[in-house]
Parts: C-alpha cells; sequence; structure tokens
C-alpha cells in the first residue's frame, strides 16, 4: 500500500515538463459531475491554450447513443491538489460538434450575460454559503449516527468542538486547504445545525467565476469524499423530521447596492423577485418541498418574504446593511440548482417526452407554464418513431406537415426561444398530430415583470446574520476571473439601470444550478 501511496505522489516535475489535466464538466443530471485526464506537453496557465475534448454523451444522459459526441471547451484553470506540481484542473462546459451548447450547458448563456457592459459595469458579486452532509458509506447514514438509530436531539453541533459533537472535520479541513492550494477564493468553513453537516463559503466572487469556482470546489470535495470513503450528499432534506436541511445560500450585491442609497435599490430588486417566485423555485432543483416548509430557518415554499436579519425569510437583508443604507452582500436565502444560465429550460411533456404513449396533453403542459424570451424547450423523444415540426398557426390547426419553417429529428432537440412570437410544433410522423402530438407555446410579452412592483412588508426581524463580509481577495495566478472595465461616473442613469440588479440576481440564482435553499 505504501508503495502505491509513493506513486501516485510522484514529482513529475523532477522527471519530465509533462503535466496531467482534468478536464470536469457537469453530466446530465445537472447534479453530477464527471472527469477524465490527458497528458499535456508542458505547463498551461490560460484555458484559451488548451485543447477541445470529447466524451461520450450517450453514458452521461447528454447525447443519443447513435450521435454521441460532446464536446468539452476548457473555461477555467485550477492547481490540481491532489497530482500537484504543475498539473490542472480544468473546469468545461459541453457543446455539440458544430459548436452548439447543449441544453445542460448553462454557462453559455450566463457568461454571455455576464459580458454585457451594463452587467460589467454593475460588477455582480456572489458569496456562496455551500452546505452538504457525510454519510456513512454502506448505509447512506450521516456519518456519527447510530446506524439505523438517532443522535441527541439539534443544538451542541452547530460550529461544535468534541468527538461526541463533530463528525468528520478531518474531510472538511483536508477540503478547505485544497481548495486554497487549487486558487478557489474560499472564505471560510463550519459545522451546521444537524450532526453530520457541514457548510463551506465561496467568495466573495465577480460573475462567471464564482459558478466556476463553486463547482470545482464540489468536485474537490467529491474526491476527498471518495479517498475517505464516505458518501458526499447535497440532498435538502437528507433526514426527515425535527432535522435542519442543506442548502446553497446566495450572498449577492451589485455596485449600485454598494452605493450610498444602496439599500433601496436592494428593496427594488426584491421586489421584482417575488413578482417571480414561482418560476425561480422551480428553476432551484428537485426535493425543496421537502426543505422549505418554513420550519428549520427556512421560509415556506410557496410563500416568499424578506426581512432584515430574518433567517425564516426567502430574502435576509444584513442589519448593517440597514443602518448604513448599502450592502456589502446582501444574503438572498435562495437555493442554487446546479448548472449555469439565465433563461429556463422545459423538457416537453416533462418526464414523459415527446411521444403518443399515455394519451398526451401537450395543450394542458403548454398552459400550465410561463414562457419567457431565452426560455429553452427540450424535445426528448424516439427518433426512430418521432420528429419535430416547427409549423405557422394554419398549419397547427389543419396538422399540414408538407412546408414546416423548420424540421428537428435527432431525438434530443433544444430550441431557444428568441422572441415573443407564438410558437407552433407538431410531429410530422402520419397521424401523430391528429393523435395529439402537438404544442403551442404561447410566449410572455415581457421578458421580466416591470414596475409599478407591490409594496413588500418585511416580516419581523430576528438575530442577526453570522455571515461576515469578507474583503474581496486577489485570485491566485492560475484563476482568471473576468476582466471589468471602468465603470461609468455616477448619475441617475447608472443608478436607474439596476432594474438589473434583481435580473443579475435571477440569473445567479440559475447560473449556478446547485441543489438546496
Amino acid at each position: 500500500m505504501s508503495l502505491l501511496v509513493d506513486l501516485q505522489n510522484i514529482n513529475l516535475s523532477d522527471h519530465t515538463e509533462k503535466i496531467i489535466a482534468e478536464y470536469i464538466w457537469i453530466g446530465g443530471s445537472g447534479l453530477d459531475l464527471r472527469s477524465k485526464a490527458r497528458t499535456l506537453p508542458g505547463p498551461v496557465s490560460d484555458p484559451s491554450k488548451l485543447p477541445k475534448w470529447n466524451y461520450d454523451g450517450s453514458s452521461t444522459g447528454q447525447a443519443p447513443g447513435e450521435d454521441s459526441e460532446v464536446i468539452l471547451y476548457p473555461q477555467a484553470i485550477f492547481r490540481d491538489p491532489f497530482r500537484r506540481g504543475n498539473n490542472i484542473l480544468v473546469m468545461c462546459d459541453c457543446y455539440t460538434p458544430a459548436g452548439e451548447p447543449i441544453p445542460t450547458n448553462k454557462r453559455h448563456s450566463a457568461a454571455k450575460i455576464f459580458e454585457h457592459p451594463d452587467v460589467k459595469a454593475e460588477e455582480p458579486w456572489y458569496g456562496i454559503e455551500q452546505e452538504y452532509t457525510l454519510l456513512q458509506k454502506d448505509v447512506n447514514w450521516p456519518l456519527g449516527w447510530p446506524v439505523g438509530g438517532f443522535p441527541g436531539p439539534q443544538g451542541p453541533y452547530y460550529c461544535s468542538a468534541g468527538a461526541d459533537k463533530s463528525f468528520g472535520r478531518d474531510i472538511v479541513n483536508a477540503h478547505y486547504k485544497a481548495c486554497l492550494y487549487a486558487g478557489i477564493n474560499i472564505s471560510g468553513i463550519n459545522g451546521e445545525v444537524m450532526p453530520g453537516q457541514w457548510e463551506f463559503q465561496v467568495g466573495p466572487s465577480v460573475g462567471i467565476s464564482s459558478g466556476d469556482q463553486l463547482w470545482v470546489a464540489r468536485y474537490i470535495l467529491e474526491r476527498i469524499t471518495e479517498i475517505a470513503g464516505v458518501v458526499l450528499s447535497f440532498d435538502p432534506k437528507p433526514i426527515q423530521g425535527d432535522w435542519n436541511g442543506a442548502g446553497a445560500h446566495t450572498n449577492y450585491s451589485t455596485k449600485s447596492m454598494r452605493s450610498e442609497g444602496g439599500f433601496e435599490i436592494i428593496k427594488k430588486a426584491i421586489e421584482k423577485l417575488k413578482l417571480r417566485h414561482k418560476e425561480h423555485i422551480s428553476a432551484y432543483g428537485e426535493g425543496n418541498e421537502r426543505r422549505l416548509t418554513g420550519r428549520h430557518e427556512t421560509a415556506d415554499i410557496n410563500t416568499f418574504s424578506w426581512g432584515v436579519a430574518n433567517r425564516g425569510a426567502s430574502v435576509r437583508v444584513g442589519r448593517e446593511t440597514e443602518k448604513d443604507g448599502k450592502v456589502g452582500l446582501c444574503l438572498f436565502l435562495v437555493l442554487v440548482s446546479l448548472g449555469f444560465g439565465n433563461g429556463a429550460t422545459y423538457k416537453v411533456g416533462d418526464e414523459k417526452g415527446w411521444t403518443l404513449n399515455d394519451k398526451p396533453k401537450y395543450i394542458a403542459w403548454a398552459k400550465s407554464k410561463t414562457f419567457y424570451v431565452g426560455d429553452e424547450l427540450l424535445f426528448q423523444y424516439d427518433k426512430q418513431l418521432h420528429n419535430v415540426l416547427q409549423v405557422n398557426k394554419q398549419a397547427y390547426h389543419k396538422c399540414n406537415t408538407e412546408a414546416p419553417i423548420a424540421v428537428f429529428n435527432t431525438g434530443y432537440d433544444s430550441i431557444t426561444i428568441r422572441s415573443k412570437e407564438h410558437l407552433y410544433f407538431i410531429c410530422g410522423a402520419p397521424g401523430h398530430c391528429e393523435a395529439g402530438q402537438k404544442v403551442s407555446i404561447k410566449i410572455s410579452k415581457s421578458k421580466a415583470p416591470v414596475e409599478p412592483s407591490p409594496t413588500i412588508e418585511p416580516p419581523p426581524s430576528i438575530d442577526p446574520s453570522p455571515w461576515v463580509e469578507p474583503s474581496p481577495i486577489d485570485s491566485p495566478p492560475l484563476f482568471r476571473p473576468p476582466a471589468f472595465g471602468t465603470p461609468p461616473p455616477k448619475s441617475q442613469a447608472s443608478i436607474a439601470h439596476c432594474g438589473l440588479c434583481g435580473f443579475l440576481l435571477s440569473v445567479a440564482i440559475l447560473v449556478f444550478n446547485l441543489t438546496s435553499m
């Protein structure tokens, strides 16, 4: 065993210029991380200098078997804490061979938003508090708990020390140091309320870099728990009953929010969030209804609320922010749902997909959704039996397949809504449209709700937030955050365009596709 360890720890730089690059990407569930390694001729510090690569998308749920190749585009480089030396971890996003982002690639659209001049001028900061639970490998029961039994009630475990209260600290500290080595701006760790549950914080980070850093921090944690023989869970409510769940709280601010009068900007952004609460909740990942009950320091999933220092609200504003009239980082108690993007992705027919089985009710399905420009429609089906034709209104009602606007036939078609025009789709197989395989998509007339917004009364304040705003830290040499130009002079115009602030928070919520609030 010692020889095996010695071989793993060989310092390659003493013997060769070659390095190992571990390419990391998000799999088809939007939750799973995948990776594979390749040899490069020498050290690399710029992701644009790295070669693209490919993988079998049919094995990750991201492509059909007949056309399975998915291309990896390197986006961010981090030092490799496992191989060390000049070896690197590479965060990638995923594309078709034709260069189109695949449906699960949410980073692509988010990156375009963060490159917009108005967004750059606002310098959006993110600080993510990622909670997680460590489980015993063979029984999937929290670390430190008696198998099949329960420890004493919550209370003594939060930020505790001692063999009877703190379980897994060696894993947590190893992760902390590994992230610092990698160049991730990890700003802290702590034990959580439920025994066996921990949290790490990443940030403050600017724009898309915070998503890259958080995903790589998760990957490093997955690798460390693998070595330790412990299961890592991001489940929002791993244990039912009187136990806290696990989330990924987003601390967020823009330059306007951090300036004089910023508290008013914050309140306007919060009002906009309230108007799209249901849509945001639907994008935050699966299982949140088990956690967001209004108990155990959570808001009720169906009710939007905000407050100063209120742990039971959807959005918590720090007491110092209220006092000073501006913010460093405002804690938006939202779940970041694993992935990157600004528009929602709707799988047509939900789990059934595009089919004639079980008497499809696509008209009712479409009426139950609210679609906006930027959203994606995903048609998934057996391409031996079905296809997708985009048609005009008349052809839709008559099931006329003769002159379609567009034809899709890969079995895994992603269609981005690019305008507010009504969209019509039918299946072109004989008799399928007549049997109900057709869908009409009505697009909302506004990209996002606009003023006037209703007044939202904050609920009563309770204990202050534990989040202490860290100072922005310079990124290590290997990590390259986006460059930001000099912001425009302070003016009413720059304040006014912070209708953008609410929008950027919506991006933040969707950008990181994590798992829990």
